[in-house]
């Protein structure tokens, strides 16, 4: 059996400042925990012409959530207030200590708060399980081009919730 450590992770909104390590956490999960399913090419094009001012837009224009332990960014996550969570990134160093669970219900009470009823994502293969164990559901296989001519297997994921009877639904295609 896997070992499992709680850490008490402060879930925060990004900043402009932590962009290099937004960028730092997402290349080395990337490089780390993709490895087991995608090839040496996959993960360095999935990589490729990343750097830390590719978050500043999204900072901006999104929710950008971090995840601090012991005052070091250690995991981040994005939502599409459409209803589409675009990422959630733990540094390999802190696996299965509950940071990529606790920014994925941050992310989902934003979702909420705005009205989401389904949330939607594209998992890569290594997160699947995690997904799945959050109540998320595939609903289609299918490759993702992430840089021309570079595709990468991935499934689409969805979760409906509940929202309270007197909040408006929206959903999003």
């Amino acid at each position: 059996m896997t070992e499992f450590k709680r850490v008490d992770a402060v879930i925060r909104n990004a900043l402009p400042e932590d962009a290099e390590a937004i960028h730092v956490v997402h290349m080395a999960a990337i490089r780390g925990l993709c490895s087991t399913h995608y090839s040496a090419a996959e993960i360095d094009a999935w990589c490729g012409g990343r750097n830390p001012s590719s978050y500043l837009s999204p900072i901006r224009e999104k929710v950008v959530l971090v995840a601090e332990v012991d005052a070091r960014i250690r995991g981040f996550g994005q939502l599409d207030l459409t209803g589409v969570i675009e990422a959630v990134y733990v540094h390999p160093d802190h696996p299965r200590q509950g940071i990529g669970t606790a920014l994925l219900c941050a992310l989902e009470a934003c979702a909420l708060r705005s009205g989401c009823a389904v949330l939607r994502l594209d998992s890569s293969l290594n997160a699947v399980g995690f997904y799945t164990a959050a109540g998320y559901r595939t609903v289609e296989r299918y490759k993702h081009e992430i840089r021309p001519g570079v595709f990468i297997s991935c499934e689409r994921m969805e979760r409906e919730f509940a929202l309270p009877i007197d909040e408006p639904r929206k959903s999003h295609s």
